[in-house]
């Protein structure tokens, strides 16, 4: 799993961020643009529970990303907006 290579103790914002970031990659993919706040909370349940699995604890990801279902809804609509774009554009 990816995350393995983050079970040594992370505090750095850097550090803390690339998790997110990877874990987005992994964990987060498109669909409805506002899937609702069930679905955000499951988002962020998971993305506490991945962290913690890998080292960083529930503390240090509020720290460093701050409001986690802000964190999660961005990357979901992130994630939407890149689908349909990519969508728009075989279109062409």
């Amino acid at each position: 799993m990816l995350f393995q290579m983050w079970r040594n103790s992370v505090s750095t914002s850097k550090e803390v961020t690339d998790f997110a970031t990877s874990w987005v990659f992994e964990n987060v993919n498109a669909g409805l643009y506002d899937p609702g706040a069930e679905v955000i909370e499951a988002h962020v349940q998971q993305l506490i529970s991945d962290a913690k699995d890998a080292g960083i604890s529930e503390e240090s990801l509020r720290e460093h990303l701050a409001d986690l279902g802000d964190y999660v809804s961005e990357a979901l609509k992130e994630a939407t907006d890149n689908e349909v774009e990519r969508l728009a554009s075989k279109d062409d």
